[in-house]
Parts: structure tokens; sequence; C-alpha cells
């Protein structure tokens, strides 16, 4: 799970996870009791498929349940800090390099303000490695303008 450094509205909330294989049932049932329903009826097959499972609450807020795929994900899951919060209890957190990381690839214009707010609210710890996973996402995405905005953006974050 993510979160943002500034107040701010949002119409969703994106967590991670690892294979679900016979558990994704059981957690879809838990988010049904509640009150978070899948979007497609299909879900039981689209989901493992396209390695997303969209839910929505009944206030209209979306959850998207994402599938890890590439090591980094893993890693995110790993390393996320532990969170006590006093209404909804213990949740983990994406570190803040793992939510730039995440932002720099998704690239939409909100996703760019957010690693400007991020980066002025706390240090980018390890800059090279996000680049690097930057770098192999691009070309992935035959994409070089992702790893030069990546580079600027950082760049303005560096001592």
């Amino acid at each position: 799970m993510a979160f943002h450094p500034k107040a701010r509205s949002t119409t969703g909330v994106d967590a991670y996870t690892r294979e679900l294989d016979e558990r994704l049932e059981k957690i879809v049932r838990a988010f049904i009791a509640a009150g978070i329903e899948p979007v497609y009826a299909d879900w039981k097959h689209s989901a493992p498929a396209k390695r997303v499972l969209h839910l929505k609450s009944r206030s209209g807020r979306g959850v998207d349940l994402l599938f890890t795929s590439f090591p980094f994900e893993d890693e995110l899951i790993e390393k996320a800090i532990r969170v006590e919060h006093p209404t909804t209890g213990a949740f983990p957190l994406a570190r803040r390099d793992d939510r730039v990381l995440l932002k720099l690839v998704a690239r939409r214009p909100q996703d760019i303000v957010d690693v400007i707010d991020l980066r002025e609210f706390g240090k980018i710890e390890d800059p090279d490695r996000i680049l690097r996973i930057v770098a192999e996402f691009a070309e992935l995405a035959e994409d070089p303008e992702m790893l030069a905005q990546a580079e600027k953006l950082l760049a303005q974050s560096r001592p």
C-alpha cells in the first residue's frame, strides 16, 4: 500500500500482492464482507490473466490489487514499512523510493506532481536503483523519454 505525503483527494488505492492461487477467493470474500466488490463478474479468470483485481467500494473508491510481475515489486513488499494506525490497525506501506519508482514509471501528470512532493518531504535513499529500474521499463516500453524525465526529476533532489 502507498500513501502520499500531502493530503489530496484520490479515487483509489493500489495494493501489491504475490501470487494468490487458491487464496484469491478467500481474499475476495474478505473484501466483499468489507463492502468492496470486484468490478468485473469474471474476476476469477480475468484477474490472474491481467495481473490485477479491480475492486470498488460502495462509496465508489477503487482498489486495485496488483499481482507482482517484476523482482522490484517483490522487494517493494518485502521492504515495506509497517505503520500502526488507530482506526485500521497495522498495515504495510511502500518505502518512499518505491513510491517514487512507481510514479516515475506510470508518468501521468499527477504522478509527476507526486514525485516532486515526495522529493520535498524526504530524502530519496537510492536514486541509482530507481534509475536502473526505470531504465529497464523504458527499454521494455521503447520510451527513452521515460528515463530522461526520471533522471531530470531525481537530479533535482540530489544535494
